[in-house]
């Protein structure tokens, strides 16, 4: 029995993500058929799952290309046989981020075929040419060709190092295509120059040559699909040994390393780069601490002083400048997780002006604490915009994210001064409602709704936009309040 069209949209994505799993496995195994027929019969049993559910989501056009795709491999056409299917899967939703591309640039491809999301370039001028075919996930360059490519200062510190191939030149005007795509590095062995240029370039990875594709695709993946932005570690002021070690502790993790020799542009480079954590060293650290304990912007931003004593009269944390590289790993993992942490319990949520998660969840284990030992009431509610996948397709990630801030929005002016809102999953909000009867809350998040309702008639791509709140109370027991808040918006969305 094919399976219906869904009525909820995180259910029809659900269907598609399976779909483009289904046919990603099929092509992967389709580069190892040769002419193995029992390998072969598995490829086409998997093309027909994959019109099936393409049959049962109303894909037409997948179905076809996935059909016409059985009949090449019957036919005994090979992996190309999927590259229609794939690309056709890529189209099904413009955030299916896991089947685009890594462009691999420099690297001749492995005989008999490799990872289908895999594409290999002879040069940097390749490179852009496929960048204008399709939009990466991400480019992996030789150390020597970052300079190529816009990848800032010091980009091409490797000197001549690098991996030895053609870099191509970019003077047709073709560095733009990587602006915004996320760049790794490789070169001749795993030395610390090369893996040093690269993390001064803001190569998010260094990688060896020899490639090992398999491991270089699947840590790039990651990397690239990573929800959160990688931690970024501002080096200011180091000797050159000093910034060696770091770049070798934090090698292979998803932190972006910058360094800062002067100290002049201190302050212009925090507000470009933002850092979670701030490494001062040399001979001017303590005078910087200094410097930034007193601004009014830098004052709270995590910090560490590389020296071998602590300066007198200063209260800062101090690693040794000679900590050995497994320890100072160690370390430095600390200091960062610390630091996010930190990050995200002082700051509200930019773009909403809500607490963040973490700080919602801290608050909700007080407030949980605090009504247990006064036995006053305690109601958490959950609110979130209505399919906001078709809100995406229709007008674009700029729609839902202005939907948001909307959303939230009508919680600040609805809702009371004292209660507490903060941000639970991209499209939605938790709120914690001290002290309210369960006969109040009802009517305060409809007025919720309504007052999002009001505030989005003024964005023409908002005229279909609705929210959906459901609360949950203390007197049901402490486990699970916004689970049950979240099964009670549910329930609210389809009684309407």
């Amino acid at each position: 029995m094919a399976v219906q069209r869904a009525d909820s949209e995180r259910l029809r994505e659900s269907f598609a993500e399976v779909l483009r799993s289904q046919a990603l496995e099929a092509s992967h195994l389709a580069g190892m058929v040769g002419g193995d027929a029992d390998l072969r019969d598995a490829v086409g049993e998997m093309l027909e799952r994959v019109q099936k559910t393409a049959r049962s989501l109303h894909l037409d056009h997948v179905e076809q290309v996935a059909a016409a795709a059985a009949r090449a491999m019957e036919a005994g056409g090979g992996a190309d046989a999927l590259t229609g299917l794939l690309d056709a899967c890529r189209a099904i939703d413009p955030t299916a981020e896991a089947l685009r591309r890594i462009l691999v640039v420099g690297v001749a491809e492995p005989e008999g075929g490799g990872d289908p999301l895999l594409r290999f370039v002879p040069t940097i001028d390749a490179a852009v040419e496929a960048a204008r075919q399709e939009a990466p996930l991400a480019v992996v360059l030789p150390i020597a060709a970052f300079d190529k490519v816009g990848a800032g200062a010091g980009g091409s510190g490797a000197g001549g190092s690098g991996a030895g191939v053609d870099a191509g030149s970019l003077e047709i005007g073709g560095a733009e295509r990587f602006a915004d795509v996320p760049r790794y590095a490789w070169g001749h062995d795993d030395d610390v120059p090369c893996r040093l240029a690269a993390a001064r370039a803001g190569a998010l990875a260094y990688f060896a040559a020899p490639l090992e594709l398999r491991t270089l695709a699947a840590r790039v993946r990651v990397s690239a699909l990573t929800s959160g932005d990688p931690d970024r570690l501002l080096l200011v002021g180091p000797a050159e040994a000093v910034a060696k070690r770091w770049v070798q502790a934090l090698a292979g993790l998803p932190v972006e390393v910058s360094v800062l020799h002067g100290r002049a542009s201190l302050l212009a480079t925090l507000e470009e780069i933002d850092p979670t954590l701030v490494v001062l060293a040399g001979p001017h650290a303590a005078e910087l601490a200094l410097v930034l304990r007193g601004h009014p912007d830098w004052w709270d931003l995590p910090r560490v002083l590389v020296a071998d004593e602590l300066p007198v009269g200063l209260i800062e944390l101090v690693l040794p400048a000679s900590l050995p590289v497994d320890r100072l790993r160690i370390q430095g993992l600390a200091l960062l997780e610390r630091a996010r942490l930190d990050s995200e319990l002082r700051a509200a949520e930019r773009s909403t002006g809500v607490l963040p998660r973490v700080a919602l969840i801290r608050a909700a284990e007080r407030e949980t604490a605090i009504a247990r030992r006064t036995r006053q009431p305690l109601a958490v509610a959950r609110i979130d915009l209505d399919e906001p996948a078709a809100l995406r397709r229709t007008h674009g990630s700029a729609a839902t994210g202005a939907a948001v801030r909307i959303l939230a929005r009508a919680l600040r002016e609805a809702l009371r001064t004292t209660d507490i809102v903060g941000r639970v999953g991209d499209h939605g909000f938790g709120v914690l409602l001290p002290g309210a009867s369960a006969s109040s809350i009802r009517g305060r998040l409809q007025g919720v709704e309504r007052r999002f309702l009001e505030l989005a008639a003024s964005d023409p791509r908002l005229a279909r936009a609705t929210a959906t709140a459901g609360f949950a109370d203390l007197d049901e027991g402490a486990d699970g309040l916004f689970q049950r808040a979240d099964l009670d918006r549910v329930r609210a969305r389809r009684g309407r």
